[in-house]
């Protein structure tokens, strides 16, 4: 089941989402199925949280996908993960381009630590504690940011903000073979 996506300036991005009290409620099976099939039917996602697709509830999938912006990228998952707890952000800090579903074609430099532990529910009820790294582990921490309410253009530096375009030309700048 394909859900719409909320949009910047919508109310539901800027709550704090509601713990999911019942595991088992089986409300969180839909949840599950649309999270899963509106993240695969978005050309670019990684990540989405529940309040992106207007359920303020504490819950967001990740799956790792080559995409237009990230064709280097590895597959993982979709994993989704109910009532999330980051337990620890470690490691150096690194500052890399996010984008958001819920912020099309705009990109900014975020800087977030480059490990993090957490734990998490599956959908089955079992409880789960796993260290994530790379990029997996900066959108868990993107997908965590939503359900506190926060959204990536509050953390990114202003001067590093550019649009889609911009963002494709500079990774094929990168891409390019360098001139003697």
């Amino acid at each position: 089941m394909i859900s719409e996506i909320a949009e910047i300036g919508n109310s539901v991005l800027r709550e704090k989402s509601l713990e999911i009290t019942n595991l088992n409620d089986p409300v969180i099976k839909e949840l599950d199925k649309s999270l899963k099939d509106t993240l695969f039917y978005t050309l670019y996602g990684i990540g989405l949280a529940a309040p992106q697709i207007f359920q303020n509830k504490r819950a967001f999938v990740i799956a790792l996908r080559k995409t237009p912006t990230r064709p280097d990228t590895e597959a993982f998952g979709p994993v989704v993960m109910l009532n999330p707890e980051i337990v620890s952000e470690t490691g150096a800090k690194k500052k890399m381009m996010e984008g958001c579903l819920s912020i099309g074609n705009i990109y900014g430099e975020v800087e977030r630590r480059s490990k993090v532990k957490v734990k998490w529910y599956d959908t089955e009820g079992k409880e789960n504690t796993e260290e994530f790294t790379g990029l997996l582990g900066r959108v868990i921490q993107h997908e965590y940011d939503h359900l506190e309410g926060i959204l990536f253009t509050d953390l990114a530096d202003p001067k590093s903000l550019m649009s889609e375009r911009e963002y494709r030309l500079m990774i094929e700048k990168k891409k390019a073979p360098k001139k003697d």
